[in-house]
């Protein structure tokens, strides 16, 4: 959107003038329904929104007291809906180097027709932005690990462990508890953009350097099977759960442990309003039961093993098509053969032990002891079949 406004909300924003344009890409996952005028002015406007104008001035691309005081222009509310200041976005292009406010917008919007395109103004250009922009850039290219989010995450896990009964506090005490997390929220929302921008800089390079090569996919091939993803947590807890008896005392145990570390999570969770996993275990329990019935083969962690050996073998294959495109030495080109056999010989194998254990669990009675043993069994083999293959 540019300037024009539809229906008001109590606590909508006035659109900037210097930066007008404004969108709903990414927003709506965030904020699908209209925010409520207590998560917007208690949370938002006092410790989520400063600190994304706060990483915008650690990452260089603005000085600080670039942003209004009041209602820095990162983000605006209208008819009540989160939407992101995509100006703001563009600059970061105009001001990194190698970015530009194209790519930019091709990286949110794609080819959508209705995108205004990007006029420039003089004061778009900014030397001093430029450099920093580059040094902050060059440092988070340059990083093997991310302490301060580590640092960030243990700091909230502390917070959990030392929450007190909050059924015993009264209203007041209640209120000046939740006040009490504002700074380290806006602290912790700096450098999660920070970290979020960063991490985005190291597939936008091999994407370059991918579509330079003829094949954009590279990139994804690439970088399929990193992982250690924290957001991936939750999921994979809620099917180790599916696995165990509902009435059975591990399950008991392991969903108090999965609402302590995941409770706070939920749908529509960026709005204080919406319930929790805690305040609302059936939200819980309901995905919970969804998964029971599925096999064990369908865990989360088995498909994207599966599906990330097999990227491998797709990236291998594409450089064996270049290598052979440009004439590259035969035994080169066979080394690189038997590389991409061995990753699908492995594939084929794991396939074929997950087809064994679908036909025997299928044939053997609820009660066979077998059952038990079934896992251990098929893992043996697939080790020993991996070795001959």
């Amino acid at each position: 959107m540019t300037t024009t406004l539809g229906s008001r909300w109590m606590t909508d924003w006035e659109p900037s003038a210097r930066l007008p344009f404004y969108t709903r890409a990414n927003a709506g996952e965030v904020l699908p329904d209209p925010a409520s005028p207590l998560s917007w002015t208690f949370m938002w406007e006092a410790a989520i929104i400063p600190g994304w104008a706060d990483s915008m001035y650690v990452a260089g691309t603005f000085e600080e007291g670039f942003f209004d005081a009041d209602h820095p222009e990162v983000i605006g509310l209208f008819g009540g809906r989160l939407y992101i200041n995509a100006s703001t976005s563009r600059l970061f292009g105009v001001r990194a180097p190698g970015l530009s406010p194209e790519l930019i917008d091709r990286t949110y919007f794609g080819d959508h027709p209705d995108v205004p395109p990007y006029e420039a103004e003089p004061w778009h250009e900014s030397a001093v932005n430029t450099e920093r922009l580059g040094v902050w850039m060059a440092a988070a290219m340059a990083a093997s690990e991310l302490p301060d989010l580590l640092v960030d995450r243990d700091l909230a896990d502390a917070a959990r462990a030392g929450r007190p009964d909050l059924s015993a506090l009264t209203d007041h005490q209640l209120v000046e508890r939740a006040r009490g997390f504002l700074p380290d929220i806006r602290r912790m929302f700096c450098t999660h953009i920070v970290v979020t921008a960063g991490s985005s800089l190291g597939p936008g390079v091999l994407a370059a350097i991918a579509e330079a090569m003829g094949d954009p996919s590279i990139a994804l091939t690439l970088i399929t099977g990193i992982g250690d993803v924290d957001s991936a947590a939750p999921s994979r807890a809620m099917w180790e759960l599916s696995r165990l008896p509902a009435d059975s005392a591990a399950y008991a145990a392991g969903f108090t442990d999965f609402i302590r570390r995941f409770g706070s999570r939920g749908p529509t969770e960026w709005d204080l309003r919406s319930e929790a996993w805690e305040t609302q275990p059936s939200l819980v329990t309901g995905l919970i039961d969804v998964m029971r019935p599925a096999p064990d083969d369908e865990s989360p962690d088995v498909r994207n093993d599966l599906l990330n050996r097999l990227r491998r073998a797709e990236g291998q294959l594409r450089g064996i098509q270049g290598m052979i495109e440009r004439g590259e030495d035969c035994g080169k080109v066979a080394q690189q053969f038997s590389a991409v056999r061995r990753a699908l010989d492995s594939s084929y194998v794991h396939m074929t032990v997950c087809l064994l254990q679908q036909e025997i669990t299928a044939r053997l009675p609820e009660d066979d002891a077998l059952r038990a043993s079934l896992p251990v069994l098929l893992g043996e083999l697939e080790a020993l079949l991996s070795r001959r293959s």
